[in-house]
């Protein structure tokens, strides 16, 4: 067992049914610690556990490195930018005291007219050029709640990582009631949390947040429920020493904590650069992407970032290509594939209709829906009326015909996930019926991003012969630090360890949520 799956170990006598989340969240927050951080949206409705979940995770790492927001304006980060430092050429910043204490001694001390004139000309131009800075590098901002659309729209440069020093200019009232200009610069880029109960799809027209975040959603089913009804139990029922003797105890968190740090060197060796590892599939994933839209591209940097991360969590384990005298680990083909099982595409619908259709919408058609033969088959089939009312009936939610029909029904029809016809006995209402290949299994989001059964010994010669042939003086080498051969090589990257990957191309099923209704309305 590595670092990683001790970590994961420990998180989940705590938070059940959550493994790739939890994955996922311990990748991000190490992504802090590289020159690429991500950023990850939780979306989930309220209550089910979203804040919980990072929490745990999170805990084990440094607080120090850590904020946790539950609320933030679009000007609240300038406030933490405290340190004067001034531009003395682009993107070349220094301490405002180490820069400009020369120039006011040299002022003090000399006579001569010019030389003054000279010192108080460079005195006023590094004023006008000193900026407050806060640095986020190595930093991981979790936003406990849902935010203002203004805060992200202010947030975009830093959540692409546009620049690494990203300049603004605000203005204020002094104590005099004039206008004073404050200049702040922020250094390099925060790792972003964002735990959401409100999908802002409605109102993000342009992808900004789906584009720029990876988005996981909370699982939420009766096995969870039970799971975790059960641990709450425990915690409040049992004396701390029986606790922590039948869950965990004070020792296995800080032997989370000590593995936390091993993972965090591993990266702090090995991705310092801004390319830091060799991804011989590079050629062959950028390939599979769909070339439709710009954003496309933001999409793939979300995939190759979790590859990158889970290639440095074991770079001590990985091959190596030394060039220049610097060692590069090598992406294993089980890097990508469990990069790919994590990372996924933003949909079109909202995940909480998907959740609701899988938890009210499907057991109410199968339930209350009556045989309708066509032409090809006999389907089961049930009026919004009729769902509506077994809805309120079996779950005392509240609902009704018109308002199902336009927050749940046509939105699921229009992407595939319902399908409706004209209801034969009364052509003024449709019916409503599952598609075949939802009868059995609950809706799904299939990961349209990587086939990995695509990725064989041939990608991996041919990245040879494109890019590392014409270049004279590398070096292979295992992880024991062997030279090896690139024959030698193939082999080991593209083999698959069954034990620790699913093979797999899906997501898990979308379990359904409480209290999804009001999101959508939001």
């Amino acid at each position: 067992m590595d670092f990683l799956d001790k970590i994961i170990e420990i998180c989940e006598k705590e938070v059940k049914e959550e493994r790739d989340n939890i994955i996922q969240i311990i990748l991000t927050i190490l992504s802090s610690y590289t020159k690429n951080p991500q950023n990850l949206r939780i979306l989930a409705p309220s209550g089910e556990g979203k804040t919980y979940l990072v929490n745990h995770v999170a805990d084990l790492f440094p607080k120090e490195n850590i904020m946790k927001l539950s609320n933030a304006t679009p000007q609240s980060f300038k406030y933490l930018a405290t340190r004067k430092v001034i531009e003395i050429s682009p993107d070349t910043w220094q301490d405002y005291e180490i820069a400009m204490q020369p120039l006011e001694d040299a002022l003090k001390k000399t006579k001569d007219v010019f030389e003054k004139k000279e010192l108080k000309n460079q005195i006023q131009s590094y004023k006008e050029r000193t900026y407050n800075m806060y640095d986020f590098e190595n930093k991981i901002i979790i936003f406990l709640d849902s935010q203002s659309f203004a805060l992200w729209e202010s947030m975009k440069t830093s959540l692409s990582h546009d620049d690494e020093y990203i300049k603004g200019h605000t203005v204020n009232k002094n104590n005099k009631g004039s206008n004073i200009t404050t200049k702040t610069v922020f250094k390099g880029f925060p790792a972003v949390i964002y735990c959401s109960a409100k999908d802002e799809i409605n109102i993000d027209k342009t992808d900004e947040i789906n584009t720029r975040f990876n988005t996981i959603s909370i699982k939420g089913n009766q096995k969870k429920y039970k799971k975790m009804l059960h641990i709450q139990g425990l915690r409040t029922g049992l004396p701390t020493p029986l606790y922590e003797e039948k869950i965990i105890s004070e020792e296995e968190i800080e032997m989370g904590c000590k593995n936390v740090e091993l993972l965090i060197e591993n990266i702090l060796e090995y991705g310092q650069n801004k390319n830091p590892i060799l991804n011989l599939y590079t050629d062959v994933i950028s390939g599979q992407f769909k070339a439709d839209a710009g954003f496309r591209v933001r999409q793939l940097a979300i995939l190759l970032s979790n590859i990158t991360i889970t290639t440095l969590l074991n770079a001590d384990q990985r091959p190596k290509i030394v060039i220049d005298g610097e060692r590069y680990p090598i992406t294993l083909k089980q890097d990508v594939q469990r990069a790919n099982e994590l990372t996924r595409e933003p949909t079109n619908i909202s995940l909480t209709k998907i959740q609701f259709f899988n938890q009210y919408i499907k057991p109410a058609i199968k339930t209350i829906g009556k045989e309708i033969s066509t032409v090809n088959d006999v389907i089961v089939a049930a009026t919004a009326r009729e769902i509506a009312e077994w809805i309120v009936s079996e779950f005392s939610r509240t609902t009704d015909r018109k308002r199902l029909l336009e927050t749940h029904l046509q939105p699921l029809v229009e992407h595939g996930y319902l399908e409706q016809m004209e209801d034969p006995t009364n052509r003024k209402q449709n019916l409503f019926f599952i598609p075949p290949r939802y009868q059995d299994e609950d809706a799904k989001l299939e990961s349209t991003f990587i086939d990995i059964s695509t990725i064989d010994d041939s990608c991996v010669i041919e990245f040879k012969e494109k890019y590392l042939d014409c270049r004279l003086e590398y070096q292979i080498i295992d992880k024991m630090g062997h030279e090896i051969t690139f024959d030698e090589l193939i082999k080991v990257v593209t083999s698959i360890d069954n034990e620790c990957v699913k093979n797999t191309n899906e997501i898990d099923a979308i379990e359904s949520s409480t209290d999804v209704d009001k999101t959508d309305e939001d």
